[in-house]
């Protein structure tokens, strides 16, 4: 196949990802944003109003609402992550979503900051 990597992770690395994946799950705040009442759009493309191309992780809409998620990996919060969140949100608004929020999911620590 053209334009497929591949690469191999170490052992300790996938499964320490693992772990942290099933923990997610585990906490029912986020796996109520994997039922089948949304429709899901992972990593879609699209031109923000300055032009800019955007591509959050997932986008989550149900009826005139949506969800923004974006994940991180490590525990390190940073501000330009709530910023791009932000971002994401205020574009969405103005593409005409009357209710849009946002999450951002820290894999490390699990943790889930709503804005």
């Amino acid at each position: 196949m053209t334009g497929v990597q591949t690469c191999a992770l170490p052992i300790s690395f996938a499964s320490k990802a693992l772990k942290e994946i099933q923990a997610l799950f585990k906490n029912p705040n986020f796996s109520e944003y994997f039922s089948e009442s949304f429709k899901v759009l992972n990593e879609r493309d699209f031109t923000g109003i300055d032009g800019s191309l955007r591509r959050p992780d997932r986008m989550m809409i149900h009826q005139n609402s949506l969800i923004v998620m974006d994940y991180k990996t490590g525990s390190e919060r940073y501000e330009h992550h709530r910023q791009q969140l932000l971002d994401y949100i205020n574009e969405m608004k103005a593409f005409g979503f009357n209710t849009v929020k946002g999450v951002l999911v820290y894999s490390e620590s699990g943790e889930l900051i709503y804005i």
